[in-house]
């Protein structure tokens, strides 16, 4: 094999390439992210609010049936950065085309699926309206078409994930999040049809289903000789896939079932109160998703070599985490109401900035519990993340139930966040005893974890005084300006900075 795998400086080898993989993953989720913003209502002026509605429905659908990857998208990861961190290259080809070809025949069953489920969505399920029925048929129909490419893509991305080409890997991103919207929009500017604007989104998955297998076999050119399935890979990839998948669809339960048991239990419109901050604080989550996305791979190929290496590179995935998360997370929560006040009015304020605060509280615990899922599922474990989630389902229902009985939506919020706490708990325990070795390390990290969520809880109580915060903010921003300077630069030469600032210097 040449060395096309390694070409790129190995992300686990220190400090930089860590921050270097971690801007490409939140710039690629970023831009797309800017331009869906823009986009969307263009969408709703041109199509509709009924057509719109139905291609939001297209879209939830086309998420769902996704999930008939069956965690096989992680489950190459993992075990292509096992076989690079065992210096056995000349397996990674097989494994993938074994993966590639596994997730196909599931995506051709899923899009299947979802092509005959199609019109008794349309007509019973979603009730859309009569006129609006033949194109929706056709657009969903469509979609179901795409699963086998957009499932494939899934398992292409794990490849270079695998590999640790998160340039290759966002680079495709962007290009393809971003038409995923510009093309159907410019085709709703033209033709306000639903099965018109699908069949541009479907166009765009296609196509760069066929880049990403381009650009693979460019990084890892064997697979353009070595093409064929090996049967001693389907068993650990489907392993690992069935477990991963557990957690991916218990995960959104546990996310939006409070939603409905407010509904349910209170009323509508204490569902905005609680789901509108909610959702806008879970976007701050794409911060330890990105560290996280960068630490799997490199966690599994270097878990069984060098396992100190691991807990150094869990180390590092924390800090970054803490500076990039805690002071957005100290201002949230002091300037709670003020901010809410500004945007969606005083009433809203008043019933929803208790609820933001600990909100806040638990995506930012949820941050670190997003760096243990990546080791313990690096470590090869998806088991343990799957027992995980369902042993805290019937916690978390009933603790939401009683704490939603005795103080609404604040109940809920509070019930939310201790959830997270237990997840990040088990997690790091995990990881303690997988790595028994430096268990210490382990347990220091959580104890710091603990502690700065204790420090939040206590800016809940700073007094309304704007001098009392303002004082207090400054004193965070000191203290991580810093802290923080001294975590992303640790063990980082002067030189090694060097190429990226003239990269900057020239406008790269």
């Amino acid at each position: 094999m040449t060395d096309a795998i390694t070409s790129e400086p190995d992300s686990r080898s220190g400090t930089i390439g860590l921050l270097r993989n971690t801007g490409w993953n939140l710039t690629g989720q970023i831009v797309p992210l800017f331009v869906a913003v823009f986009t969307i209502p263009g969408f709703m002026r041109h199509m509709g609010t009924d057509r719109f509605g139905v291609l939001t429905i297209a879209w939830s659908v086309l998420a769902y049936f996704s999930l008939f990857d069956f965690g096989l998208g992680r489950a190459v990861t993992v075990l292509a950065a096992e076989k690079i961190g065992a210096n056995r290259q000349s397996e990674v080809a097989p494994l993938a085309w074994t993966a590639l070809a596994v997730m196909a025949v599931l995506g051709i069953f899923a899009g299947v699926l979802a092509v005959a489920a199609s019109p008794l969505l349309i007509h019973y399920v979603f009730h859309v309206p009569s006129e609006l029925q033949s194109e929706s048929i056709v657009a969903c129909t469509l979609l179901g078409l795409s699963l086998p490419f957009v499932i494939v893509t899934t398992g292409l991305s794990g490849i270079l994930a695998g590999v640790e080409r998160f340039d290759v890997l966002n680079q495709l991103r962007m290009p393809q999040g971003t038409l995923s919207f510009i093309a159907p929009w410019a085709v709703a500017l033209w033709y306000p049809n639903l099965s018109a604007v699908v069949a541009a989104m479907v166009l765009v998955r296609v196509a760069f289903c066929l880049i990403h297998l381009f650009y693979c076999v460019r990084v890892i050119p064997d697979l353009s000789s070595h093409i064929g399935v090996q049967k001693r890979y389907v068993r650990p990839l489907l392993n690992f896939g069935g477990w991963a998948t557990v957690s991916n669809v218990v995960g959104p339960v546990m996310i939006y079932f409070d939603r409905f048991l407010i509904g349910a239990w209170l009323s509508v419109g204490a569902v905005g109160y609680y789901a509108t901050p909610h959702e806008a604080l879970n976007r701050l989550l794409v911060v330890p998703i990105a560290v996280s996305a960068v630490l799997f791979p490199a966690i599994a190929g270097s878990w069984e070599k060098d396992v100190s290496l691991a807990t150094k590179l869990l180390a590092r995935a924390m800090d970054l985490t803490t500076v990039l998360l805690f002071p957005v997370a100290a201002f949230a929560i002091m300037f709670a109401n003020e901010m809410l006040t500004l945007w969606l009015g005083a009433s809203f304020a008043q019933n929803s900035f208790r609820v933001l605060q600990l909100l806040m509280i638990g995506v930012f615990v949820n941050g670190f519990a997003q760096v243990g899922f990546a080791v313990v599922q690096g470590a090869g474990r998806a088991d343990l993340t799957a027992k995980f989630h369902l042993l805290e389902l019937p916690v978390y229902i009933a603790l939401l139930w009683y704490l939603l009985s005795r103080f609404g939506v604040v109940g809920a919020a509070l019930a939310w966040s201790l959830r997270t706490l237990l997840d990040m708990t088990l997690l790091f325990g995990a990881t303690a005893y997988l790595n028994h070795e430096r268990r210490q390390t382990v347990w220091k990290k959580f104890s710091e974890a603990v502690l700065l969520g204790a420090m939040l809880v206590g800016c809940m109580f700073i007094p309304a005084n704007e001098y009392w915060r303002l004082a207090a903010l400054a004193c965070v921003a000191s203290l991580y300006l810093g802290y923080g300077w001294r975590v992303i630069l640790r063990g980082v030469r002067p030189a090694d900075l060097a190429p990226y600032m003239r990269m900057l210097w020239a406008g790269q």
